[in-house]
């Protein structure tokens, strides 16, 4: 786990230092992702500050990709937003179709 916070930060520190904002991004969003991943995994409580945390670092690490696609508008960046937003979206609709699906029919 602690790898990819190392890589991240060496990726954000490579990428402050070419000036490459797409580096910058993916190092960001790799130590997000692995402090949520981390929280999630090895820290073994159910303090609502914990979870508050873990979905604050999630939100941060796709929120990343965000900035950086407005900030460039590099293709790369714009082709993992577009997958998140798709993402999202089929998973709020999934959440919302699949009870009604399951439900069972009742007929009188």
């Amino acid at each position: 786990m602690l790898v990819w916070v190392v890589l991240g930060f060496i990726a954000l520190l490579d990428g402050a230092i070419s000036g490459n904002v797409v580096g910058m991004c993916f190092g960001t969003s790799m130590m997000f992702g692995a402090a949520s991943l981390y929280l999630t995994q090895y820290v073994k409580s159910e303090y609502k500050g914990k979870r508050a945390l873990e979905v604050i670092f999630t939100i941060l690490m796709f929120s990343v990709f965000v900035f950086g696609y407005i900030a460039t508008r590099n293709l790369i960046l714009g082709v993992i937003t577009s997958s998140i937003v798709v993402i999202i979206f089929a998973a709020f609709v999934a959440s919302y179709l699949l009870p009604k699906i399951r439900k069972p029919k009742s007929y009188n």
